[in-house]
């Protein structure tokens, strides 16, 4: 190998290892602003469209933790809910980063899932969608972006209503 080709190898590990270095940054920047709009949605979810329902004792909803699989979230805990309505156990947890999306949250049973899915905006309502999933396939045609009413479309078909 020549001095040239020396050179050159050289210069190209440099620039790929700064361009590694440079893309787990962004991603360490990321992480607390996508956990604190899965807190966010779990807050509204929790205070604005199921408080009536924990009042009245129609569910009961658990804050809880976990871990996501995804490589750079790994080893960081994101809150989800636990909520247990009419004997059924329905979860909304989240997924992490997917295609198109920078967070996916899957509302489920175990059975039928809707997938609701931040636009990487802010922390209303109005910055989520909300997604039926049929054959672990969105239906994208049938997103809906966030609202109560929404929401509780969605329970109703996982409540089997």
């Amino acid at each position: 190998m020549g001095l040239k080709d020396k050179l050159l190898q050289e210069n190209q590990d440099q620039r790929s290892a700064r361009d590694h270095r440079e893309a787990e940054q962004r991603a360490q920047d990321s992480i607390p602003k996508l956990r604190d709009a899965i807190q966010g949605l779990c807050t509204l979810v929790a205070h604005e469209f199921l408080l009536e329902y924990e009042r009245e004792r129609l569910a009961i909803i658990h804050p809880l933790t976990t871990k996501l699989e995804s490589g750079a979230l790994k080893s960081i805990f994101f809150p989800y809910l636990a909520i247990s309505m009419r004997g059924t156990e329905i979860t909304l947890k989240p997924i992490g980063p997917v295609f198109g999306s920078p967070c996916r949250v899957d509302l489920t049973n175990g059975e039928q899932t809707f997938a609701v899915l931040w636009d990487g905006g802010g922390n209303e309502a109005r910055n989520w969608t909300i997604v039926p999933i049929a054959g672990d396939i969105l239906v994208r045609d049938q997103a809906k972006v966030l609202s109560k009413e929404g929401f509780e479309e969605a329970l109703e078909k996982l409540l089997g209503l």
